[in-house]
Protein backbone atom coordinates (compact mmCIF):
# COMPACT_ATOMS: atom_id res chain seq x y z
CA UNK A 1 0.00 0.00 0.00
CA UNK A 2 1.82 3.61 -1.35
CA UNK A 3 -0.92 5.94 -0.29
CA UNK A 4 -0.34 7.82 2.58
CA UNK A 5 -2.30 10.62 4.96
CA UNK A 6 -1.24 14.45 3.77
CA UNK A 7 1.48 16.15 6.69
CA UNK A 8 -0.55 19.09 5.98
CA UNK A 9 -3.71 17.87 7.55
CA UNK A 10 -2.43 17.86 11.15
CA UNK A 11 -4.07 20.69 13.19
CA UNK A 12 -2.29 23.66 13.74
CA UNK A 13 -0.70 24.00 17.01
CA UNK A 14 0.36 26.93 19.44
CA UNK A 15 4.03 25.82 18.95
CA UNK A 16 6.39 28.71 19.48
CA UNK A 17 7.92 29.74 16.22
CA UNK A 18 11.99 30.52 16.96
CA UNK A 19 12.09 33.43 14.67
CA UNK A 20 8.61 34.87 15.90
CA UNK A 21 10.63 34.63 19.28
CA UNK A 22 13.35 36.39 18.02
CA UNK A 23 11.48 39.08 16.99
CA UNK A 24 9.84 40.02 20.06
CA UNK A 25 13.08 40.37 21.81
CA UNK A 26 13.60 43.13 18.89
CA UNK A 27 10.66 44.55 19.50
CA UNK A 28 11.27 44.52 23.34
CA UNK A 29 14.74 46.24 22.87
CA UNK A 30 13.48 48.99 20.11
CA UNK A 31 14.81 47.20 17.31
CA UNK A 32 11.56 47.28 15.30
CA UNK A 33 10.99 50.89 14.84
CA UNK A 34 9.23 51.90 11.73
CA UNK A 35 8.57 48.66 10.92
CA UNK A 36 5.52 48.26 8.96
CA UNK A 37 4.63 44.74 9.69
CA UNK A 38 4.94 42.28 12.19
CA UNK A 39 4.42 38.59 12.90
CA UNK A 40 4.71 37.37 15.94
CA UNK A 41 3.36 33.65 16.55
CA UNK A 42 4.64 32.73 19.82
CA UNK A 43 2.55 31.63 22.40
CA UNK A 44 1.84 35.30 23.59
CA UNK A 45 -0.07 35.22 27.44
CA UNK A 46 -0.67 38.98 27.00
CA UNK A 47 -0.67 41.56 24.62
CA UNK A 48 2.74 42.99 24.54
CA UNK A 49 2.66 46.65 24.53
CA UNK A 50 6.08 47.31 22.94
CA UNK A 51 3.70 47.09 19.62
CA UNK A 52 2.41 50.26 20.95
CA UNK A 53 5.91 51.93 19.65
CA UNK A 54 5.17 51.10 16.21
CA UNK A 55 1.66 53.37 16.16
CA UNK A 56 3.44 55.97 13.65
CA UNK A 57 4.26 52.25 11.13
CA UNK A 58 2.28 49.46 11.48
CA UNK A 59 0.28 48.40 8.92
CA UNK A 60 -0.19 44.53 8.92
CA UNK A 61 -0.10 42.70 12.32
CA UNK A 62 0.01 39.24 12.74
CA UNK A 63 -0.92 37.66 15.98
CA UNK A 64 -2.09 34.19 15.29
CA UNK A 65 -0.83 31.21 17.17
CA UNK A 66 -0.83 32.51 20.83
CA UNK A 67 -3.40 32.61 23.96
CA UNK A 68 -4.73 35.89 23.61
CA UNK A 69 -7.87 36.52 24.99
CA UNK A 70 -7.86 40.43 25.12
CA UNK A 71 -6.67 43.87 23.76
CA UNK A 72 -5.77 46.73 25.95
CA UNK A 73 -7.50 50.05 25.36
CA UNK A 74 -4.35 51.25 24.29
CA UNK A 75 -4.63 49.63 20.95
CA UNK A 76 -6.39 51.67 19.28
CA UNK A 77 -3.29 54.06 18.95
CA UNK A 78 -2.41 52.27 15.83
CA UNK A 79 -4.15 54.59 13.69
CA UNK A 80 -2.82 53.16 10.73
CA UNK A 81 -3.11 49.31 11.01
CA UNK A 82 -5.01 48.02 8.01
CA UNK A 83 -4.94 44.20 8.34
CA UNK A 84 -4.52 42.21 11.70
CA UNK A 85 -4.75 38.33 12.30
CA UNK A 86 -5.71 37.08 15.82
CA UNK A 87 -6.06 33.53 14.60
CA UNK A 88 -6.01 30.11 17.14
CA UNK A 89 -6.41 32.56 19.92
CA UNK A 90 -8.61 32.39 23.26
CA UNK A 91 -10.64 35.22 22.99
CA UNK A 92 -14.28 35.04 23.54
CA UNK A 93 -15.49 38.01 22.90
CA UNK A 94 -14.69 40.45 19.61
CA UNK A 95 -12.36 42.96 21.00
CA UNK A 96 -14.57 46.29 20.48
CA UNK A 97 -11.48 48.10 20.43
CA UNK A 98 -10.78 47.63 16.84
CA UNK A 99 -13.69 50.02 16.24
CA UNK A 100 -11.37 52.98 17.28
CA UNK A 101 -9.05 51.67 14.39
CA UNK A 102 -10.32 54.07 11.87
CA UNK A 103 -7.63 52.35 8.71
CA UNK A 104 -8.25 48.63 9.60
CA UNK A 105 -10.27 46.99 6.89
CA UNK A 106 -9.21 43.47 7.29
CA UNK A 107 -9.52 41.31 10.47
CA UNK A 108 -9.23 37.53 11.29
CA UNK A 109 -10.20 35.76 14.23
CA UNK A 110 -10.30 32.00 12.86
CA UNK A 111 -10.73 29.09 15.25
CA UNK A 112 -11.45 31.18 18.47
CA UNK A 113 -14.04 30.73 21.10
CA UNK A 114 -16.08 33.99 20.45
CA UNK A 115 -19.44 33.77 21.49
CA UNK A 116 -20.52 37.73 21.36
CA UNK A 117 -19.99 40.57 19.05
CA UNK A 118 -21.17 44.12 20.98
CA UNK A 119 -22.83 46.78 19.16
CA UNK A 120 -20.62 49.08 18.45
CA UNK A 121 -17.33 46.42 17.85
CA UNK A 122 -16.72 46.70 14.29
CA UNK A 123 -13.91 49.31 12.34
CA UNK A 124 -15.86 51.23 10.24
CA UNK A 125 -13.69 50.53 7.18
CA UNK A 126 -13.99 46.98 7.18
CA UNK A 127 -13.99 45.02 4.21
CA UNK A 128 -12.80 41.60 5.07
CA UNK A 129 -14.20 39.60 8.12
CA UNK A 130 -12.91 36.11 9.31
CA UNK A 131 -14.58 34.57 11.98
CA UNK A 132 -14.44 30.88 11.13
CA UNK A 133 -14.52 28.44 13.57
CA UNK A 134 -15.78 30.04 16.61
CA UNK A 135 -19.32 30.16 18.57
CA UNK A 136 -21.68 32.26 17.80
CA UNK A 137 -24.83 32.19 17.72
CA UNK A 138 -26.19 35.82 16.33
CA UNK A 139 -24.40 38.74 15.03
CA UNK A 140 -25.05 42.14 15.32
CA UNK A 141 -27.56 44.15 14.13
CA UNK A 142 -24.78 46.61 13.75
CA UNK A 143 -23.02 44.68 10.39
CA UNK A 144 -25.55 46.48 8.31
CA UNK A 145 -23.59 49.58 9.33
CA UNK A 146 -20.51 48.15 7.04
CA UNK A 147 -21.07 49.75 3.53
CA UNK A 148 -17.31 48.67 2.47
CA UNK A 149 -17.99 44.88 3.67
CA UNK A 150 -16.96 42.41 0.30
CA UNK A 151 -16.14 39.28 2.19
CA UNK A 152 -17.33 37.73 5.37
CA UNK A 153 -16.37 34.25 6.46
CA UNK A 154 -18.76 32.93 9.07
CA UNK A 155 -18.49 28.84 8.69
CA UNK A 156 -17.91 27.07 11.71
CA UNK A 157 -20.54 28.62 14.33
CA UNK A 158 -23.57 28.02 15.77
CA UNK A 159 -25.50 30.67 13.94
CA UNK A 160 -29.67 30.11 13.80
CA UNK A 161 -30.29 32.91 11.29
CA UNK A 162 -28.97 36.15 9.44
CA UNK A 163 -29.26 39.91 11.08
CA UNK A 164 -32.07 41.58 8.25
CA UNK A 165 -29.34 44.46 8.66
CA UNK A 166 -27.14 42.58 6.27
CA UNK A 167 -29.23 43.23 3.65
CA UNK A 168 -27.91 46.92 4.19
CA UNK A 169 -24.24 45.45 2.74
CA UNK A 170 -25.04 46.10 -1.29
CA UNK A 171 -21.21 45.25 -1.83
CA UNK A 172 -21.15 41.90 -0.33
CA UNK A 173 -19.31 39.78 -2.51
CA UNK A 174 -18.79 36.15 -0.70
CA UNK A 175 -20.45 34.79 2.01
CA UNK A 176 -18.87 31.84 3.70
CA UNK A 177 -21.59 30.36 5.96
CA UNK A 178 -21.10 26.22 6.31
CA UNK A 179 -21.90 23.84 9.11
CA UNK A 180 -24.03 26.66 11.18
CA UNK A 181 -27.61 25.94 11.84
CA UNK A 182 -29.57 28.02 10.10
CA UNK A 183 -32.91 26.45 9.17
CA UNK A 184 -33.33 29.22 6.21
CA UNK A 185 -31.82 31.35 4.20
CA UNK A 186 -33.43 35.22 3.81
CA UNK A 187 -34.70 36.09 0.71
CA UNK A 188 -32.79 39.45 0.46
CA UNK A 189 -29.29 37.43 0.48
CA UNK A 190 -30.07 36.42 -2.83
CA UNK A 191 -30.90 40.01 -3.67
CA UNK A 192 -27.41 41.46 -3.08
CA UNK A 193 -26.55 42.84 -6.37
CA UNK A 194 -22.52 42.42 -5.94
CA UNK A 195 -22.83 38.58 -4.51
CA UNK A 196 -20.98 36.09 -6.35
CA UNK A 197 -20.26 33.16 -4.01
CA UNK A 198 -22.26 31.40 -1.47
CA UNK A 199 -21.43 28.78 0.67
CA UNK A 200 -23.94 26.94 2.77
CA UNK A 201 -23.37 23.14 3.33
CA UNK A 202 -23.70 21.86 6.61
CA UNK A 203 -27.22 23.43 7.87
CA UNK A 204 -30.61 22.10 8.29
CA UNK A 205 -31.59 24.42 5.57
CA UNK A 206 -29.57 22.15 3.21
CA UNK A 207 -30.86 18.92 1.84
CA UNK A 208 -28.32 15.87 1.99
CA UNK A 209 -28.24 13.46 -0.63
CA UNK A 210 -27.31 10.36 1.88
CA UNK A 211 -27.06 7.70 -1.07
CA UNK A 212 -24.64 10.15 -3.27
CA UNK A 213 -21.56 8.34 -1.25
CA UNK A 214 -22.88 4.75 -1.11
CA UNK A 215 -23.43 4.54 -5.23
CA UNK A 216 -19.94 5.26 -5.40
CA UNK A 217 -17.29 2.30 -6.42
CA UNK A 218 -14.48 1.43 -3.52
CA UNK A 219 -11.27 1.49 -5.02
CA UNK A 220 -8.77 -0.24 -2.89
CA UNK A 221 -5.92 1.65 -1.93
CA UNK A 222 -3.30 -0.92 -2.92
CA UNK A 223 -3.99 -0.62 -6.19
CA UNK A 224 -3.04 3.72 -5.96
CA UNK A 225 1.07 4.95 -5.71
CA UNK A 226 1.24 8.00 -4.86
CA UNK A 227 2.95 10.96 -6.29
CA UNK A 228 3.51 14.60 -5.41
CA UNK A 229 1.52 17.08 -4.23
CA UNK A 230 -0.67 18.60 -6.72
CA UNK A 231 -2.26 21.72 -4.54
CA UNK A 232 -4.26 21.88 -1.41
CA UNK A 233 -7.25 24.13 0.20
CA UNK A 234 -9.39 24.47 3.21
CA UNK A 235 -10.60 21.37 3.03
CA UNK A 236 -8.04 18.81 1.41
CA UNK A 237 -4.73 17.89 0.18
CA UNK A 238 -4.90 17.08 -3.36
CA UNK A 239 -1.81 13.99 -4.67
CA UNK A 240 -1.43 13.06 -8.10
CA UNK A 241 -1.55 9.08 -8.57
CA UNK A 242 -0.61 5.97 -10.19
CA UNK A 243 -3.80 3.58 -10.73
CA UNK A 244 -3.02 0.09 -11.28
CA UNK A 245 -5.84 -1.82 -11.58
CA UNK A 246 -6.05 -5.16 -9.88
CA UNK A 247 -5.69 -8.59 -12.51
CA UNK A 248 -4.94 -6.20 -15.29
CA UNK A 249 -1.42 -5.49 -15.25
CA UNK A 250 -0.96 -4.03 -18.43
CA UNK A 251 -3.40 -0.97 -18.10
CA UNK A 252 -2.90 2.37 -15.72
CA UNK A 253 -3.49 5.47 -15.49
CA UNK A 254 -2.78 8.85 -13.57
CA UNK A 255 -5.35 10.00 -11.52
CA UNK A 256 -5.98 12.52 -8.51
CA UNK A 257 -6.87 11.68 -4.55
CA UNK A 258 -8.19 14.49 -2.93
CA UNK A 259 -7.86 13.33 0.87
CA UNK A 260 -10.27 15.67 3.32
CA UNK A 261 -9.50 16.81 6.63
CA UNK A 262 -11.07 15.66 8.66
CA UNK A 263 -12.60 18.72 11.12
CA UNK A 264 -14.80 21.37 10.01
CA UNK A 265 -13.43 23.66 7.51
CA UNK A 266 -14.57 27.26 5.93
CA UNK A 267 -16.33 24.73 2.87
CA UNK A 268 -18.23 22.72 5.90
CA UNK A 269 -17.56 19.30 7.01
CA UNK A 270 -15.77 16.62 4.59
CA UNK A 271 -18.74 14.53 4.35
CA UNK A 272 -20.59 17.12 2.79
CA UNK A 273 -18.21 18.42 0.44
CA UNK A 274 -17.47 14.90 -0.81
CA UNK A 275 -21.39 13.85 -1.17
CA UNK A 276 -21.54 17.38 -3.30
CA UNK A 277 -19.16 16.86 -5.69
CA UNK A 278 -21.00 13.58 -6.38
CA UNK A 279 -24.34 14.82 -6.37
CA UNK A 280 -23.07 17.29 -8.86
CA UNK A 281 -22.57 14.69 -11.47
CA UNK A 282 -21.50 13.96 -14.63
CA UNK A 283 -20.71 17.42 -16.70
CA UNK A 284 -18.40 18.30 -19.31
CA UNK A 285 -16.75 21.41 -17.22
CA UNK A 286 -16.46 18.89 -14.05
CA UNK A 287 -13.60 16.76 -13.10
CA UNK A 288 -14.76 13.21 -12.88
CA UNK A 289 -15.33 11.50 -9.51
CA UNK A 290 -14.05 8.01 -10.32
CA UNK A 291 -14.51 6.65 -6.58
CA UNK A 292 -13.87 6.69 -3.27
CA UNK A 293 -10.71 5.47 -1.65
CA UNK A 294 -10.78 2.04 0.47
CA UNK A 295 -7.96 0.62 2.14
CA UNK A 296 -6.99 -2.98 0.87
CA UNK A 297 -7.40 -5.43 4.03
CA UNK A 298 -4.56 -4.61 5.62
CA UNK A 299 -3.56 -6.97 8.38
CA UNK A 300 -3.21 -4.21 11.01
CA UNK A 301 -6.52 -2.17 10.95
CA UNK A 302 -4.68 0.32 13.11
CA UNK A 303 -2.30 0.91 10.12
CA UNK A 304 -5.14 1.58 7.64
CA UNK A 305 -6.42 4.40 9.84
CA UNK A 306 -2.79 6.00 9.90
CA UNK A 307 -2.37 5.95 6.70
CA UNK A 308 -5.88 6.93 5.71
CA UNK A 309 -7.76 8.86 8.02
CA UNK A 310 -6.95 12.14 9.90
CA UNK A 311 -5.14 12.35 13.51
CA UNK A 312 -7.82 14.35 15.14
CA UNK A 313 -11.50 14.38 13.34
CA UNK A 314 -13.93 15.71 15.43
CA UNK A 315 -15.69 12.08 15.57
CA UNK A 316 -13.75 9.27 16.31
CA UNK A 317 -15.65 6.73 14.39
CA UNK A 318 -14.84 9.12 11.15
CA UNK A 319 -10.76 7.99 12.25
CA UNK A 320 -11.62 4.28 11.38
CA UNK A 321 -13.41 5.20 8.04
CA UNK A 322 -11.00 4.62 5.13
CA UNK A 323 -13.14 6.74 2.73
CA UNK A 324 -12.27 10.31 3.57
CA UNK A 325 -10.61 10.51 0.31
CA UNK A 326 -11.91 11.04 -3.52
CA UNK A 327 -10.49 9.77 -7.11
CA UNK A 328 -10.59 12.04 -9.73
CA UNK A 329 -9.41 12.06 -12.98
CA UNK A 330 -6.44 13.33 -13.60
CA UNK A 331 -6.58 16.67 -15.60
CA UNK A 332 -3.32 17.06 -18.09
CA UNK A 333 -0.62 19.15 -17.48
CA UNK A 334 -1.61 20.76 -21.04
CA UNK A 335 -3.96 23.00 -18.91
CA UNK A 336 -2.79 26.35 -16.76
CA UNK A 337 -4.94 28.59 -14.78
CA UNK A 338 -6.32 31.59 -16.36
CA UNK A 339 -5.74 34.21 -13.69
CA UNK A 340 -3.99 34.30 -10.35
CA UNK A 341 -5.55 34.10 -6.93
CA UNK A 342 -7.04 37.42 -5.44
CA UNK A 343 -4.63 40.11 -3.73
CA UNK A 344 -5.44 41.51 0.12
CA UNK A 345 -6.35 44.43 -2.10
CA UNK A 346 -8.55 42.73 -4.57
CA UNK A 347 -9.91 40.75 -1.87
CA UNK A 348 -12.34 38.55 -4.07
CA UNK A 349 -11.41 38.96 -7.47
CA UNK A 350 -8.47 37.10 -9.60
CA UNK A 351 -5.71 39.16 -10.47
CA UNK A 352 -4.16 38.73 -13.72
CA UNK A 353 -1.05 39.83 -15.75
CA UNK A 354 -1.11 43.48 -16.89
CA UNK A 355 -0.43 42.22 -20.54
CA UNK A 356 -3.24 39.38 -20.06
CA UNK A 357 -5.83 39.54 -22.98
CA UNK A 358 -8.85 37.46 -24.05
CA UNK A 359 -10.46 36.96 -27.62
CA UNK A 360 -14.33 37.11 -27.79
CA UNK A 361 -14.68 33.39 -28.18
CA UNK A 362 -12.53 32.88 -25.34
CA UNK A 363 -15.07 34.92 -23.28
CA UNK A 364 -18.10 33.26 -24.95
CA UNK A 365 -16.42 29.77 -23.63
CA UNK A 366 -16.11 30.58 -20.61
CA UNK A 367 -19.53 32.39 -19.41
CA UNK A 368 -21.16 29.37 -21.17
CA UNK A 369 -19.03 27.11 -18.80
CA UNK A 370 -19.98 29.43 -15.71
CA UNK A 371 -23.51 29.70 -16.99
CA UNK A 372 -23.39 25.56 -16.81
CA UNK A 373 -23.96 25.15 -20.50
CA UNK A 374 -21.29 23.01 -22.58
CA UNK A 375 -19.58 25.06 -24.95
CA UNK A 376 -21.53 25.52 -28.25
CA UNK A 377 -21.20 23.12 -31.06
CA UNK A 378 -20.66 24.08 -34.83
CA UNK A 379 -23.94 23.55 -35.88
CA UNK A 380 -25.14 25.80 -33.06
CA UNK A 381 -27.16 23.97 -30.67
CA UNK A 382 -25.70 23.71 -27.28
CA UNK A 383 -26.55 21.52 -23.74
CA UNK A 384 -28.19 23.32 -20.53
CA UNK A 385 -27.53 22.21 -17.58
CA UNK A 386 -28.71 25.17 -14.99
CA UNK A 387 -29.12 24.65 -11.65
CA UNK A 388 -30.61 26.08 -8.88
CA UNK A 389 -28.61 26.95 -4.91
CA UNK A 390 -30.58 24.31 -3.12
CA UNK A 391 -29.44 21.68 -5.79
CA UNK A 392 -26.01 22.66 -4.64
CA UNK A 393 -26.24 24.09 -1.26
CA UNK A 394 -24.00 21.52 0.03
CA UNK A 395 -21.55 22.50 -3.03
CA UNK A 396 -17.92 22.70 -1.88
CA UNK A 397 -17.67 26.55 -3.39
CA UNK A 398 -14.16 26.66 -3.01
CA UNK A 399 -13.50 24.04 -5.50
CA UNK A 400 -16.41 24.96 -7.95
CA UNK A 401 -17.59 27.87 -9.63
CA UNK A 402 -21.75 27.39 -10.05
CA UNK A 403 -24.80 28.33 -11.84
CA UNK A 404 -27.92 29.66 -10.03
CA UNK A 405 -31.58 30.55 -11.10
CA UNK A 406 -30.66 34.00 -9.88
CA UNK A 407 -29.26 35.94 -13.18
CA UNK A 408 -27.34 38.07 -11.03
CA UNK A 409 -25.31 34.92 -9.42
CA UNK A 410 -25.06 33.16 -12.52
CA UNK A 411 -21.18 34.23 -12.44
CA UNK A 412 -18.04 33.59 -11.80
CA UNK A 413 -17.18 32.69 -7.96
CA UNK A 414 -13.86 34.45 -8.03
CA UNK A 415 -12.24 33.16 -5.01
CA UNK A 416 -9.41 33.55 -2.33
CA UNK A 417 -5.94 32.17 -3.03
CA UNK A 418 -6.27 28.80 -0.87
CA UNK A 419 -9.53 28.21 -2.33
CA UNK A 420 -8.85 29.75 -6.23
CA UNK A 421 -10.26 26.92 -8.63
CA UNK A 422 -8.46 28.46 -11.52
CA UNK A 423 -5.16 27.66 -9.34
CA UNK A 424 -6.10 24.60 -7.81
CA UNK A 425 -7.25 22.43 -11.47
CA UNK A 426 -7.19 19.11 -9.45
CA UNK A 427 -10.89 20.25 -7.68
CA UNK A 428 -11.72 22.23 -10.32
CA UNK A 429 -15.19 21.51 -12.18
CA UNK A 430 -14.52 23.85 -15.21
CA UNK A 431 -11.75 22.13 -16.42
CA UNK A 432 -12.03 23.10 -19.74
CA UNK A 433 -12.10 26.22 -19.75
CA UNK A 434 -8.79 26.54 -19.36
CA UNK A 435 -6.05 27.10 -22.42
CA UNK A 436 -3.27 25.33 -22.54
CA UNK A 437 0.46 25.52 -20.53
CA UNK A 438 0.94 23.59 -17.19
CA UNK A 439 -0.54 24.12 -14.51
CA UNK A 440 0.91 25.64 -11.00
CA UNK A 441 0.69 24.09 -7.85
CA UNK A 442 -1.49 26.02 -5.18
CA UNK A 443 -0.44 26.48 -1.50
CA UNK A 444 -2.77 26.47 1.07
CA UNK A 445 -3.37 30.24 2.99
CA UNK A 446 -4.02 28.84 6.51
CA UNK A 447 -5.29 32.69 7.86
CA UNK A 448 -7.53 33.79 5.45
CA UNK A 449 -10.08 30.94 4.92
Amino acid sequence: MNVSKPETSKPETSKPDAQALDRLAQLRSGQRLGQTRLDLPCGLTEFPLEILELAGSLEVLDLSQNSLDRLPAAFSQLKKLRIVFFNNNAFRQFPSVLADCPALSMVGFKNNRIEAIAEAAFPPELRWLILTGNRLTRLPDSIGNLPKLQKLMLAGNRLESLPESLAACQNLELIRLAANQLTQLPDWLWELPRLAWVNYGGNPCCPTHPSALTELPMLPAAEFCQGEQLGQGASGVIYKARWQTAGDLGSSQDVAIKFFKGENTSDGSPLDEMRACVAAGDHPNLVKVLGKLAPAAPPDQALADQALADPAPPDPAQERQPSNALVFAFVPPSYRNLGQPPSLESCTRDTYAPDSRFSLAQIFRIAEGIAGRSPTSTSGASSTAISTPTTFCSMPLATACWATSEPHLSTIATTPPWANPWANPWANPWANLWSASKPEPLAACSKTC
